[in-house]
């Protein structure tokens, strides 16, 4: 099916699904295709946050040989949930264009911010200022 006759969300956006058939005897590991596997959603949101009803964030790990650099070089902080809420929060003040939120960041995330330009996650304009890529 065409992604553009993909039925519509009754709050916007599409329907996206994907699956794997494989017979019994099938051997995963010898499948040239592997590196095409898309491990699982893992995500978190905070409600409410600067007046946001929702600001979220989820990522789709696949290997590096298909996408460049994992988006798990991200995780820095001492747990996951602490890395994915101060990315969140890092992200969405880079977009918001909030520098009080910026600068209430740890200093391990503010530390990270080359690491989210590598990964096209951020960029600099010639002024110098971040910006979502």
């Amino acid at each position: 099916m065409a992604i553009s006759d993909f039925p519509d969300r009754k709050n916007g956006g599409r329907w996206y699904a994907m699956g794997n058939r494989y017979p019994a005897d099938y051997d995963e590991e010898k499948c040239p295709y592997k590196i095409y596997n898309v491990s699982g959603e893992a995500g978190g949101y905070l409600q409410g946050f600067l007046g946001a009803k929702s600001v979220g964030m989820y990522d789709y790990d696949v290997d590096e040989r298909v996408l460049g650099k994992t988006h798990r070089a991200y995780h820095f902080a001492g747990s996951f949930e602490e890395a994915r809420e101060c990315v969140m929060k890092l992200l969405y003040a880079v977009y918001r264009d909030d520098e009080k939120l910026l600068a209430g960041l740890p200093n391990k995330t503010l530390e990270q911010v080359e690491t989210f330009i590598q990964l096209d996650f951020l960029e600099r304009t010639p002024e110098g200022k971040l910006s979502l890529n």
